[in-house]
């Protein structure tokens, strides 16, 4: 019979398998939703940087895409003369 290998550290209280259903089923939750969304459904209370590391090492990415424009107006100056950074 083999022993079975150690893990360093203390066990995951998160079901990785629970985030990923939420995840499915609204993927357009923000942390702070998702995390309200895990609490009423485990019980589990979570820190918004732990359900971010968890939705990370599932596999999930952000929605934005930092190569295209912020937005599709530009923003006015306080004087309304044209931004010099184009």
């Amino acid at each position: 019979m083999e022993r079975e290998g150690y893990v360093p550290g203390p066990k995951r209280r998160v079901d990785d398998q629970a985030v990923a259903a939420l995840l499915r089923a609204d993927a357009d939750a923000t942390l702070v939703e998702l995390q309200a969304a895990l609490r009423n459904k485990s019980g589990l209370d979570v820190s918004t940087q732990h359900l971010w590391r968890v939705v990370k090492r599932l596999g999930f990415r952000l929605k934005k895409s930092h190569s295209t424009r912020k937005s599709g107006t530009a923003k006015r100056t306080a004087s309304g003369a044209k931004n010099s950074s184009r």
